[in-house]
């Protein structure tokens, strides 16, 4: 009886332990996916930035700081699936913080990006610190990546 007593025990032991394993390989999954979602809004890079869309709203707007050297030029690719993002390139300054204002330097880029995608150079842009700004006009999904580029 004894050794009936101690199989049971360690049969419900094992059952207990199989069930916390299970139970926490379920939790990492959940934790995975909530990592996936929580991705940031605005990506610095190493030639530019990318903002990512996931279905924000209307009304989500952030911003980045960028700077264009002489014998560079300004590329935006829209990678938009849906949606419309309201994108301001304003000169000035490129620290978030302290953001030029609208009435001091007027956007050099004030242009609503949709879900029709495709590249965009601008090559007119003087040198010098420019202020990104995005705001999502209608639920938007996708990405717009800026980057600064060398002319060749």
């Amino acid at each position: 009886m004894k050794i009936h007593m101690s199989r049971r025990v360690i049969s419900v032991f094992a059952l207990m332990m199989l069930i916390l394993t299970m139970a926490a390989l379920t939790g990492c999954g959940s934790r995975k996916e909530e990592d996936e979602e929580s991705k940031t809004f605005i990506d610095v890079t190493d030639d530019g930035l990318v903002a990512h869309f996931y279905g924000n709203n209307k009304g989500v707007a952030g911003g980045s700081g960028i700077t264009i050297g002489e014998g560079q030029y300004l590329s935006i690719d829209n990678q938009l699936k849906e949606g419309g993002v309201h994108v301001t390139v304003t000169a000035g300054g490129n620290d978030v913080n302290a953001a030029p204002v609208k009435e001091d330097h007027p956007a050099t880029i004030d242009y609503t990006f949709d879900g029709n995608g495709g590249v965009t150079d601008y090559y007119e842009i003087e040198p010098g610190s420019y202020m990104i700004g995005f705001s999502v006009e209608e639920k938007a999904v996708g990405d717009i990546y800026v980057n600064v580029k060398t002319e060749k």
